[in-house]
């Protein structure tokens, strides 16, 4: 998922070049813009193209629809990826499947998720054995299978060879190693994205600690990561923390800037809440000026 502030580098990454051959003067100029950051005029070759049906051009203008806040919308993101989709293109099967998946603007419908995302990965396209890992890995849409989710992830480190995805997709086949416990194989995978990307080393961090909490009996719980509250709180299962993760759950999750939120929270925490649970006097003030405040609005939005 791209962040809201739009890099343009990381954009056409995303983006689909014209395999198909169409259009290529005019794809041309709709890159051109996005280079000089004139996403308007970008947009506006991708819709005409769009509208005249060629379907690259259908799920491009979709990505702009997802990931340029000043034209976001889900409503035309998810009637062009459909468009694309209808005309059995790979990309917007991918895309299409995993905003079924989560009922990221729709919804939620886990199986048509997991269909669509199957026949992406059935086509090749290598996002897809990613997102389809996750499926598997978490049980959504398919019955769970950490064998299955461990080979398609794999897929995923071979094929995907896109500038923004090697470091992540070994992250990732990690993570599925430690729930496996196959710790040794885990930390392999760890230290190799850590040494492609070193900011993946807050991810690890992450994830371990997620792990501990899981495994835990005395911390054990449903949905593990209200790191910072935790310590203010001194115990995952309070009432506070509670009220927390499902805020976390039902509303920051289902949207693009929500789930921006909960990535920053994940990347940044466990080191302050480390800090934090050997702070008694500073986690009395965050809690004072801070959390309480905090709860009781979210308290407030649950009764109305």
């Amino acid at each position: 998922m791209l962040d809201d502030q739009l890099d343009v580098a990381v954009f056409q990454e995303y983006l689909n070049k014209d395999p198909e051959g169409i259009y290529n003067t005019e794809f041309k100029k709709a890159f051109d813009f996005l280079d000089s950051m004139e996403i308007q005029k970008s947009h506006d070759i991708f819709l005409k193209l769009a509208e005249s049906g060629h379907r690259v051009s259908q799920c491009n203008v979709a990505m702009i629809y997802e990931s340029y806040p000043p034209l976001h919308s889900d409503e035309r993101k998810i009637y062009w990826h459909q468009k694309a989709s209808n005309q059995d293109y790979a990309p917007s099967h991918c895309f299409l499947g995993q905003i079924y998946a989560r009922g990221d603007g729709v919804p939620a419908e886990p199986r048509k998720g997991f269909e669509l995302l199957s026949k992406a990965a059935n086509a090749g396209f290598p996002k897809a054995y990613h997102n389809l890992s996750l499926l598997y890995g978490q049980g959504v849409g398919v019955q769970a299978n950490i064998d299955k989710a461990i080979e398609l992830m794999k897929l995923a480190v071979e094929k995907d060879h896109s500038k923004l995805e090697p470091a992540f997709n070994i992250l990732s086949l990690g993570r599925l190693y430690l729930e496996k416990g196959e710790q040794v194989k885990a930390q392999g995978c760890f230290d190799e994205a850590i040494r492609i990307d070193p900011k993946m080393e807050q991810m690890v961090m992450v994830l371990k600690m997620e792990k501990y909490l899981g495994d835990n009996p005395q911390t054990q719980q449903k949905n593990e990561g209200c790191f910072i509250a935790t310590a203010i709180y001194g115990s995952p299962e309070s009432p506070e923390i509670q009220i927390l993760r499902e805020f976390r759950d039902e509303k920051l999750s289902k949207t693009t800037f929500g789930r921006s939120v909960v990535d920053w929270y994940y990347r940044l925490s466990p080191p302050i809440a480390d800090y934090l649970f050997k702070k008694t006097l500073l986690k009395n003030i965050l809690r004072l000026i801070f959390f309480s405040p905090l709860i009781r609005l979210l308290k407030l939005t649950r009764k109305t």
